[in-house]
């Protein structure tokens, strides 16, 4: 019984330490600041209208999976979005329930939060415009 304890405690450690291993992602991230319109909704009423927006907010970097984005309130891990953005070249706006997955103040800046979100309801054909979208821009 100690040990399993030990094993644990040692775990939290190590996720403690930040990740320098290979990326685990499905799809690649394509490093691309594009405004973004974020609102907090509440889980049982997402993509309705009524929660409230944040802002300002834009994207840090892009994926078939989800996004980074800088956002000027902090959104705490679970918190529910809506989002919408517009791809370049694209005429039809991108638009997205979320759910954030990770939120840290970034550092040496009191105003700004590092969120990364999840798609958590998108569109088959946005999400493969997003993709394309990145594998065309990718260096």
């Amino acid at each position: 019984m100690a040990q399993a304890a030990k094993k644990k405690n040692t775990h939290a450690k190590r996720s403690a330490k930040s990740y320098d291993g290979p990326d685990r992602r499905k799809w690649p991230r394509l490093a691309r600041e594009l405004p973004v319109k974020l609102v907090r909704t509440k889980p049982t009423d997402l993509l309705k209208k009524g929660g409230f927006s944040i802002d300002p907010a834009w994207t840090r970097d892009l994926g078939g999976a989800g996004l980074g984005l800088n956002a000027s309130v902090h959104c705490p891990i679970g918190t529910q979005l809506e989002i919408e953005f517009n791809l370049p070249g694209r005429d039809e706006c991108i638009r997205a329930a979320v759910t954030v997955v990770y939120s840290k103040l970034e550092a040496g800046d009191r105003e700004t939060y590092r969120v990364g979100v999840s798609y958590k309801s998108i569109n088959e054909d946005e999400r493969q415009a997003i993709i394309y979208y990145v594998n065309d821009n990718l260096p």
